[in-house]
């Protein structure tokens, strides 16, 4: 079965209106003569999308006076590395010939008369690509695609561009694709950002109007047998496929903060996976990337932070004190703030040095893969016996549990910093034992990961109190100050200091059912 390894790099808008002048800023890397050709792609579906929910598309493909039927189905798109089944049937005219489909389920599937009757264009993409060709040393093959055009729906009111550069190995290793995506963001005269969504996925977005909802972590199916590197490449695949799902509907979906949230999410994730595997995966790359996961995370957090004081805090504020005048004023200064920080967050992920960052993860990731790097393993990856990853996550487990253990018995006396760093312990460990709760009973383990979360939403509604307090102080309505502003303000402070009190008592509950909690792992093996 034909599997299709491709990576895509989207380009700023403005260089689709004038393509980065063919690919001429391309050519120390040694490609050939570049190809023109103009592609008219049909995207074909049912009425009620039938093919999107399978996971699959059709597409119709003119090349000069050719046409080619592509199926695509299943796969993956991890930071912009698209993977995929693909099938390709030459036709003989622009209709669907369904009699070469070798795939069995797919084969099923259109064998069905009613589904290949209902099926109907549902978009086209129209496009120029300046294709090139780069073969390597070590025999790899890589074609290197410039296209600029447009994906259009219906009678083409609905139009999005297409700028992007689509690097597709045809033979080789994966790696080396993703080391020469990282030498064209070096080269570039301006910041390429990783494409996360297929030109399908672009064009139904556009077709049904209506963007993916933000995406939430999905189970990580750890098994028992696994090695430690294939737990650890498993667990980070399933992070950086959120971040992904995300990042493109961030840029793309009117700055809904709720994408962002999610990004965040997935990164706090995988940096807890990073710091649970360091002492076994050691090295100057682990320790480049945790640098540059901590310097991202202080460009995404402001957003989060004055989101939560707009939309959930000063609302509730409002509510209790609907004659009060000041208190909208006060909502208009902090919107505009929060604007601001949702732009910034939002400039830093369409920023050169977050595609470097997470193309050097996956470089990382798939130097693991060719055992390149197993060696950093400490000697017990391939030294040890199957069943050694539940050993491994127990012993994590068993150690962060102790020092949560530790810090919560003088839960009374800790000030709001010191709770800041509880609650990031307790993160990281519901993160670790959902990463591992595939090896363990699972009603028990659900349990203990439930008591976490409450644990964690009581230490966070603390933090983002105390946080109000900060947030006040950057405010500026010195000019055109009104009284009922400083009113405001105090009341602000007053019902953030009064709930943040709430929030700790209900803290003492929740640290008390935590501390009788049964640990799901068992005994620790030393």
């Amino acid at each position: 079965m034909p599997i299709e390894i491709e990576l895509k790099l989207a380009l700023p808008a403005p260089c689709c209106a004038k393509p980065a002048q063919e690919m001429a800023w391309l050519e120390p890397l040694n490609i050939s003569a570049a190809i023109t050709q103009k592609l008219y792609s049909i995207y074909y579906d049912t009425p009620d999308l039938k093919l999107k929910q399978m996971g699959c598309s059709l597409r119709l493909r003119r090349i000069g006076k050719d046409w080619v039927q592509t199926i695509k189905a299943g796969g993956s798109i991890v930071a912009g590395l698209h993977q995929h089944d693909e099938w390709e049937t030459p036709l003989a005219a622009a209709y669907p010939d369904f009699s070469a489909i070798q795939h069995r389920g797919i084969k099923q599937l259109f064998k069905n008369p009613q589904f290949r009757a209902a099926l109907q264009p549902v978009f086209t993409t129209k496009f120029t690509r300046h294709l090139q060709h780069l073969h390597l040393e070590n025999g790899s093959e890589i074609e290197i695609c410039l296209d600029h055009g447009r994906i259009i729906t219906g009678t083409g009111n609905r139009q999005m561009p297409i700028c992007e550069i689509e690097l597709e190995l045809k033979s080789g290793e994966p790696i080396k694709l993703l080391q020469l995506a990282r030498s064209i963001v070096d080269r570039a005269p301006f910041p390429l950002r990783l494409e996360n969504a297929s030109k399908a996925e672009r064009g139904y977005i556009l077709f049904s109007r209506q963007h993916p909802s933000p995406f939430k972590a999905i189970k990580t199916e750890i098994k028992p047998e696994m090695r430690l590197h294939q737990a650890l490449r498993m667990i980070m695949h399933n992070c950086l496929i959120q971040v992904g799902r995300n990042e493109n509907d961030m840029l793309m979906a009117n700055g809904d903060i709720e994408y962002l949230h999610q990004m965040r999410v997935a990164l706090r994730r995988f940096r807890s996976a990073l710091n649970t595997f360091s002492e076994t995966a050691p090295g100057d790359e682990v320790t480049a990337i945790g640098k540059e996961l901590k310097w991202l995370f202080r460009q995404l957090n402001p957003a989060r932070d004055w989101d939560i004081l707009v939309t959930e805090t000063l609302p509730d504020i409002i509510s209790h004190f609907p004659k009060q005048t000041g208190l909208p004023l006060i909502r208009e200064h902090c919107q505009k703030l929060r604007q601001q920080y949702n732009a910034a967050a939002r400039k830093r992920v369409s920023s050169r040095r977050y595609t470097r960052l997470m193309l050097d993860i996956l470089i990382w990731l798939n130097k693991i893969d060719q055992n390149e790097s197993l060696a950093s393993f400490v000697g017990r990856d391939q030294a040890s016996p199957p069943g050694d990853i539940k050993t491994f996550a127990t012993t994590s487990m068993a150690a962060m549990h102790q020092a949560i253990m530790q810090t919560g018995e003088k839960l009374k006396g800790l000030d709001a910093p010191a709770l800041h760093a509880l609650r990031i312990d307790i993160k990281k460990q519901r993160y670790i034992a959902d990463f591992f709760q595939a090896l363990y009973p699972q009603a028990s383990c659900k349990r203990y990961i439930a008591l976490l979360a409450a644990l964690q939403d009581d230490l966070g509604a603390i933090n983002d109190y105390a946080g109000t307090q900060k947030f006040l102080d950057e405010l500026d309505i010195k000019k055109n100050q009104r009284e009922e502003q400083y009113e405001a303000i105090g009341i602000i402070r007053g019902w953030s200091i009064s709930c943040m009190l709430e929030k700790k008592k209900a803290l003492d509950q929740s640290w008390d059912a935590f501390r009788k909690a049964k640990l799901f792992w068992g005994r620790t093996v030393n």
